[in-house]
């Protein structure tokens, strides 16, 4: 799983890799070009009829969202408020920040993210979330809510370490670029049984998987 990176501050992003100043100085003005072809190209999003709202915490309504979405996909960790509230509030040492998609009153999508330091650089981090229907129109307002914010607090780059599939080309749209490291994760799966109803689990293809499954994140 290659993670996906979009600078946001194409000078600083390059400093933190190399001392030349020209170079740094090239990167901020090649940067700048590429975000306005991508604004331009970017087409609008026809998901205009939801509302983004930021909120502290999961209430119920994520509950009847989950009963709605839990069949998109074959392997999926559960995501009802419990559970949310759990791995993300619960956590002790870092403040995670909560977005909700609402068509009137229903909750039709939610992505969690944050702002961490890391060797030095403030970056922003797409954690969590879960679109009904699948919607890249919807995951596509979220993402661009959330990189708004996240840039307000002085972000410099974001990081997906870990996307879905379907995901991936709304994130490559929106200016990420796959940068592989020494610690890109891996995920794989072995089935050591005859049973055909199992064999689901072999299929990566069929996980629904975020960097909020497991403890990726606890490490930034």
């Amino acid at each position: 799983m290659t993670p996906l990176l979009k600078p946001l501050d194409w000078r600083e992003v390059v400093r933190q890799v190399s001392s030349n100043a020209i170079l740094n100085r090239s990167a901020a003005l090649v940067g700048a070009g590429l975000d306005v072809v991508r604004r331009k190209i970017l087409a609008p999003s026809s998901a205009r009829e939801v509302t983004i709202l930021e909120v502290d915490s999961f209430d119920d309504r994520i509950d009847t969202f989950w009963t709605r979405v839990c069949h998109d996909y074959p392997v999926i960790a559960a995501r009802d408020r419990r559970y949310l509230n759990w791995r993300f509030q619960a956590r002790p040492d870092v403040s995670y920040r909560y977005l909700l998609a609402c068509r009137g009153d229903d909750v039709v999508a939610y992505m969690v993210f944050r702002v961490a330091d890391r060797d030095g650089m403030l970056c922003g981090y797409v954690i969590d979330y879960l679109i009904e229907n699948k919607s890249r129109e919807v995951f596509s307002r979220l993402l661009e809510h959330a990189e708004n914010s996240m840039a307000r607090d002085g972000a410099k780059a974001i990081i997906s370490a870990v996307e879905p599939a379907r995901y991936r080309s709304t994130l490559l749209r929106h200016g990420y670029f796959p940068a592989r490291s020494a610690t890109t994760p891996h995920l794989n799966a072995l089935c050591h049984s005859s049973d055909p109803a199992l064999e689901v689990f072999t299929d990566l293809g069929q996980w629904f998987v975020t960097a909020g499954d497991g403890n990726l994140d606890f490490s930034h």
